[in-house]
């Protein structure tokens, strides 16, 4: 169905995008580009407030042709992209056939904010109090300001550093599909000795 409404956009394919579908589907952002990477249906979640919203202005840029998340027609592309100084998990996909062949339709993009609720389900699932730590326009905690060099310095973007005598801390740098640092997220733990 994707495939064809990427073809011709019909009032029928947007009503199976629901807001409860969207949820379930864990994404923030769908978008589906014809062939010349113009968007026929873009719906985005409010990550905070569960509900649809417009689209961003910060966003919009992004979803058209020859920007950061739409790869050239066929290709794929995933990465992480700052939005107004936060981090934007994304996959751009081509729109194929049910069957895997092409010529693509298009290109959907899906997308997820790393927020706070992002971040709590990775800390369930390793039982680490994780903190998410921005690094564009917010400022750093003492913490994290104090080992960003020894983070961004390291070949595999983490760090393992002792506070003091009693916590000890791992980090781990998230760049950009540039390369760029966006953020850093990591746990202070306690260190019994």
């Amino acid at each position: 169905e994707t495939f064809a409404f990427a073809q011709a956009p019909d009032d029928r394919y947007p009503k199976m995008l629901s807001l409860d579908t969207l949820l379930n589907l864990g994404v923030d952002v769908f978008a589906i580009l014809d062939q010349t990477g113009q968007p026929v249906l873009v719906r985005v979640v409010d990550p905070i407030t569960e509900t649809l919203t417009d689209t961003p202005d910060e966003l919009r840029p992004l979803l058209a042709s020859d920007s950061q998340l739409v790869p050239k027609l066929g290709e794929e592309r995933t990465g992480l992209v700052a939005i107004a100084g936060k981090p934007f998990l994304f996959a751009s996909k081509p729109i194929l056939t049910n069957a895997g062949s092409g010529p693509p339709a298009g290109t959907l993009i899906t997308g997820r904010f790393l927020g706070a609720e992002t971040v709590a389900a990775f800390s369930e699932l390793t039982h680490l109090e994780l903190q998410l730590h921005l690094l564009s326009g917010h400022p750093a905690s003492m913490e994290i300001a104090s080992i960003l060099p020894k983070i961004i310095d390291s070949p595999d973007d983490t760090a393992i550093h002792v506070f003091d005598r009693n916590r000890i801390g791992g980090f781990l740098l998230l760049r950009d599909i540039e390369n760029l640092p966006v953020a850093a997220i990591g746990a202070i733990e306690a260190r019994p000795i």
